[in-house]
């Protein structure tokens, strides 16, 4: 079964908040754990397809939203 590119980061939030609401469990950045996570629902794609540029154009918008606060 394919997930969506949403339900895979919708799930790494889920994980992420369940990991904070362990005790003992301390995650310093979620920007750190976020690609880690996907990175394990997510199937790899070569570096350069079309799907690869259309992902880094999403993510590095997102860095620039929330580093520049626009």
């Amino acid at each position: 079964m394919r997930m969506s590119r949403e339900r895979i980061f919708f799930l790494a939030e889920r994980i992420m908040k369940e990991l904070g609401n362990v005790p003992g469990v301390t995650v310093k950045s979620p920007d750190d754990v976020r690609p880690e996570i996907i990175a394990s629902y997510a199937r790899p794609m070569p570096e350069g397809s079309h799907e690869w540029e259309v992902l880094y154009e999403k993510t590095r918008e997102e860095v620039f939203r929330r580093r520049f606060r626009l």
